[in-house]
C-alpha cells in the first residue's frame, strides 16, 4: 500500500503525490492510505481518522469524509458525496462536541464506527453513508440517497432512508462475480480480458469464458 500523510489545510494547484490525483483546494487534515491510481477531485475535505481508498478508486469534487473509513478498490464516489463515521452523543446532557466547547473534553464521547465499502461500488451525487454502514462489492447507491443500514453485494439502493431497489444481476451472475473477485486479480489479467470489460451487459456464460 503506498501511503502519503498531508496535513496542508490548502492546496491551490493539481498535483501528483503518491500515485493518487489531488483536485483543487483538496483538504487532506488526516492520514490518507492510497493503494494507487487514484483521484480525489477539488474541494473534496477528507479528515477524523484515517481514510483507506483501493487502487483505482476515486472522490470526486466537494465530497466531506469523516474517518475512519475504508474503500475497495475500483469504487467510485459522485459529487456532494458525504461519509460521515462518528455521530454526536444523542442521550448526554448535550449533544454539542464542539471543541472550543468545555476544552473540547465532549468530543470523546462521539459515537465513532468505522464505514465500510466493498469494490467496484458507485456512490451517487449528494448521497449520505452514516456511521457503522457496511456497503457490499458491486452496490449502487442512487443520488441523495441517506444510507443507515448495511447493503449486501450487487443491490441497488436509493430514497431516503435509503431501501432495496433491486439486485443488478440474476443471483447466479453475483455468486459468481463474488468468487472470481476481479479487483483482485493482477493488472495483466484484466488486460487480458479487455473484451469483458468493454461489454454493456453481461451473461453467465461470459463469466465462464474468462481467461
Amino acid at each position: 500500500m503506498r501511503i502519503f500523510q498531508y496535513f496542508k489545510r490548502k492546496i491551490k494547484n493539481k498535483v501528483h503525490l503518491e500515485n493518487c490525483k489531488l483536485g483543487e483546494g483538496v483538504q487532506l487534515r488526516t492520514k490518507v492510505i492510497c493503494e494507487g491510481n487514484n483521484r480525489i477531485d477539488s474541494f473534496s475535505i477528507i479528515e477524523g481518522d484515517t481514510v483507506k481508498l483501493g487502487s483505482f478508486s476515486t472522490i470526486s469534487s466537494h465530497c466531506v469524509l469523516r474517518g475512519p473509513i475504508s474503500i475497495g478498490r475500483f469504487s467510485q464516489l459522485g459529487p456532494h458525496v458525504v461519509i460521515v463515521s462518528r455521530d454526536h452523543p444523542f442521550k448526554s446532557f448535550t449533544i454539542c462536541v464542539n471543541g472550543m466547547f468545555l476544552n473540547g473534553d465532549r468530543k470523546k464521547l462521539q459515537i465513532v464506527k468505522e464505514v465500510k465499502i466493498g469494490n467496484d461500488v458507485w456512490i451517487g451525487a449528494g448521497a449520505s453513508i452514516l456511521k457503522g454502514v457496511t456497503i457490499g462489492n458491486g452496490v449502487i447507491i442512487a443520488a441523495g440517497a441517506v444510507v443507515k443500514e448495511d447493503v449486501p453485494s450487487y443491490q441497488i439502493y436509493g430514497g431516503v432512508p435509503a431501501k432495496f431497489i433491486g439486485k443488478r444481476y440474476t443471483d447466479d451472475i453475483i455468486d459468481k462475480l463474488e468468487s472470481i473477485s476481479w479487483w483482485d486479480w493482477p493488472i495483466k489479467r484484466i488486460q487480458k480480458n479487455y473484451i469483458l470489460f468493454q461489454k454493456s451487459a453481461i451473461d453467465i456464460s461470459d463469466l465462464n469464458s474468462i481467461k
